[in-house]
Formats: structure tokens, C-alpha cells, sequence
């Protein structure tokens, strides 16, 4: 699809038809205002054109930042529902991404390009234009899948409350523009780790608007 400037098109138009008809029956359903959640995983790749063709020979050539802002900006506007963007990959287009009017910016915050020694500059001045332009940012904290050694909740907040402080931000911000969330999806989780991770998530969610004193 991405060789084809027309499928590309064409694919994005039954996307959005497809979203439509979902959200309207959700909400018809359930009475809910519908949040639409977009995953990118690969959207690194596709700009970056390390894509993998079908064949495994070769990748797919790259597209350029402008178009694929503009197909993701077009899909959210015309959605007209509130739309967040996620993606785990080890290098999100943050900038991008924030750029697209969507009501927030999913990541995994665990990645080194955003956490401890390794963390690039570069990746964390584009969190820190996001936040300071009032978009909200879903940091990917609890782990997916159970890990070894169960997580402290301190252990799990650290990276946030180290990305406060190192982009110079009151704490507090965490609270008003940040929603911790698992690092992606809980498809390959058991059922008891998903409810501990979603546990997880709840106290951190609090620990961001009331964090203890010795944090």
C-alpha cells in the first residue's frame, strides 16, 4: 500500500469509514463518549524507510514527514471525536505526532532514548515542546507482561518523575498533562498480571496528583 500514493489514499478513506461506524455503534451501545486510540508501532520505520518489503529482500521506500502528518491529521479531524496516538517503538515521532491535533501522545517512557543515562536530548526536547504546547502525554510505564521481579509502584514512577525534573517542569504537571498507562498493549499478558498492571497504573495515576514526600 505504501508503494501507491492512490492506495495509500484509498486505504486511509476506508480507515476512516470504518472508525466512523464503529464509534457511532459504540456509543450507540454503550451511551459512552468514545475515545479512538491510533497505534503506529511501525511508523518510525515507515519514515525512516527500514520498512521490509513482502518479499523480506528489500524495504520499502520512505515517506516523507509532511504526507504522513497530513494523512494522520486528515483521519483525526474528520473523525470528530477525541483521537490519541500511540507508539512504543524505541524512537517515536514525538513532534509528529503532536502535530496532528490529537487529544494526546502515547509512548513507552521505559525506552532509553527518554530514560536514565541514554536518554537523547533531542527526545526529550520533543517531549518537552509537547507538554509545554497543553498536549497531554500517555507515558508507557507498567510493564506489559509480567516481568521477573514484580515492580514497586516507586520503581515504576521513577521514569516520569525523572522526566519532570529533567526537563525542568514542576511535578505537578505530571498530574494535569500526563496519563500512565501499561508500556503497550495487555494482549500477551495473563489475566492476573493485566489486573495487577491496571492496578498499577490506577496508583500511579494517583501518585502523579498526590505523590508521598519522600518520592
Amino acid at each position: 500500500v505504501l508503494t501507491d500514493a492512490g492506495a495509500v489514499r484509498e486505504f486511509t478513506a476506508s480507515l476512516l469509514e470504518g472508525l466512523r461506524a464503529h464509534v457511532a455503534e459504540v456509543a450507540a451501545r454503550t451511551g459512552a463518549h468514545v475515545l479512538v486510540q491510533l497505534d503506529e508501532p511501525t511508523l518510525p520505520a515507515v519514515l525512516a524507510g527500514t520498512l521490509p518489503t513482502a518479499s523480506g529482500y528489500g524495504t520499502v521506500p520512505a515517506v516523507g514527514r509532511v504526507e504522513a502528518q497530513d494523512a494522520l491529521r486528515d483521519l483525526v479531524t474528520a473523525l470528530e471525536v477525541p483521537v490519541v496516538v500511540h507508539c512504543c517503538a524505541d524512537r517515536p515521532p514525538v513532534r509528529l505526532l503532536a502535530g496532528i491535533g490529537a487529544a494526546g501522545v502515547g509512548i513507552d517512557a521505559t525506552r532509553p532514548v527518554f530514560h536514565g543515562e541514554t536518554a537523547l536530548p533531542a527526545a526529550l526536547d520533543a517531549l518537552g515542546e509537547t507538554w509545554d504546547g497543553g498536549t497531554p502525554l500517555l507515558l508507557g510505564l507498567v510493564p506489559a507482561r509480567e516481568p521477573a521481579v514484580r515492580p514497586q509502584l516507586r520503581d515504576v514512577a521513577r521514569p516520569a518523575f525523572d522526566l519532570a525534573d529533567r526537563l525542568g517542569f514542576d511535578r505537578s504537571r505530571l498530574g494535569e498533562l500526563t496519563v500512565p498507562t501499561p508500556t503497550c498493549g495487555l494482549a500477551g499478558a495473563t489475566p492476573e498480571w493485566a489486573r495487577r498492571a491496571m492496578a498499577l497504573v490506577r496508583d500511579l495515576g494517583q501518585a502523579f496528583v498526590d505523590p508521598p514526600e519522600d518520592w
